[in-house]
């Protein structure tokens, strides 16, 4: 992932008001559960991507 999107995403979070960064992280952790929770015999995630996780790292490291 390009470190540019990063930055902008990062960039946008810091600009919602506390109350939508709650419900976004709340969003995301539910988005990580639902593909952790996956059986092991899928052979593939529903959502191919660290990017919930780099953005709650962002949001925790806030």
């Amino acid at each position: 992932m390009h470190p540019r999107v990063l930055e902008k995403g990062t960039t946008l979070v810091k600009s919602l008001p506390p109350a939508k960064v709650v419900r976004f992280s709340q969003h995301l952790i539910r988005l990580i559960d639902m593909n952790m929770s996956l059986p092991e015999t899928v052979a593939e995630m529903s959502f191919d991507s660290v990017l919930p996780w780099i953005l709650l790292y962002y949001i925790i490291k806030q």
